[in-house]
């Protein structure tokens, strides 16, 4: 089971399609409860709990990702997303319209033959870790998909450039969208624009298998991201504000050794990193058809 992420950018925008296996529910499940036993009881219980006294932290330095549910395309609640540091909004994307184009196998049988460069990784690491490329088809991707629990590197399929051979795949996806998260949309200020950039004002592909993952980093430009997982599976996210970049960046430097500027998305922070350190965290998880927006500048993994 792998999931499927499109990923659309601008100035107002960054969008990505993501068909990801991130978690099988029984990993998913478990993380969520460890999770919540060591952090987020007390965002639920806050009357009963305190944080654990290693932290002496405020409770609320931690926090869960609001989420939304719009009753239309043009529900206000949209605009209050895009105030957000992190945001999640339910109920646009379905399963029947997500099966019927974004399922691997539908992929595979329709744009087999795109080529991409695939991201090699290790596990997650709280230090940083070397990257390569590996050039593959999606169909090979597919096929790799179907045999992670006999490999010891993982791949992950990232930035694939959704240019006019996904045209019917792209218009599919925006007789769905709301405009306001549209690429090119009323909304977008690089709708004027004349030049098409991939990952900036068009929508690209990430296809995700169980245990891969994204280190923190900022969007491009520091744009907002729209990230539309069409599963079957779900991701987990961390989110920290913008007003604790500075401290995020100079702790990773100083007490890891990480270069946000110029080892960008090969740290993973965990959460106790984040608290030790005072720098506000926010976390939670995306389900199949959840959508995820992230703010301009919000440093996220």
């Amino acid at each position: 089971m792998s999931n499927l992420l499109l990923l659309m950018k601008s100035v107002s925008y960054y969008i990505t399609l993501v068909i990801t296996d991130a978690f099988d529910k029984q990993g998913l499940n478990s993380l969520i409860k460890d999770t919540f036993d060591k952090y987020l009881f007390h965002y639920f219980f806050k009357d009963i709990y305190k944080v654990p006294d290693i932290f002496e932290l405020d409770p609320f330095t931690i926090s869960v990702i609001k989420r939304y549910f719009p009753e239309s395309k043009d529900d206000s609640c949209l605009f209050e997303v895009l105030d957000s540091e992190l945001a999640l909004v339910c109920g646009i994307l379905k399963e029947d319209f997500d099966e019927a184009n974004f399922s691997f196998e539908n992929l595979a049988s329709k744009y087999g033959n795109i080529k991409f460069k695939c991201l090699l990784q290790p596990k997650k690491s709280e230090v940083p870790v070397p990257f390569f490329d590996e050039e593959m088809d999606i169909k090979n991707y597919v096929k790799y998909s179907n045999t992670t629990k006999s490999v010891k590197q993982l791949k992950f399929a990232c930035n694939i450039d959704m240019d006019n051979n996904f045209n019917q795949l792209k218009e599919n996806l925006k007789s769905v969208l709301p405009d306001v998260l549209q690429w090119r949309s009323i909304h977008d200020i690089l709708q004027y624009s004349p030049k098409t950039n991939q990952g900036i004002n068009e929508p690209q592909l990430y296809l995700k298998v169980k245990n891969v993952w994204t280190g923190a980093h900022d969007e491009t430009l520091c744009l907002r991201s729209v990230n539309c997982n069409h599963g079957p599976g779900a991701s987990f996210w961390i989110g920290t504000q913008t007003e604790d970049d500075n401290t995020m960046m100079d702790k990773a430097l100083k007490i890891e050794g990480i270069d946000f500027y110029n080892q960008k998305h090969q740290f993973f922070p965990s959460i106790e990193f984040c608290l030790k350190n005072k720098i506000k965290v926010t976390c939670g998880v995306q389900y199949a058809h959840d959508i995820v927006v992230v703010g301009p500048g919000s440093r996220h993994w």
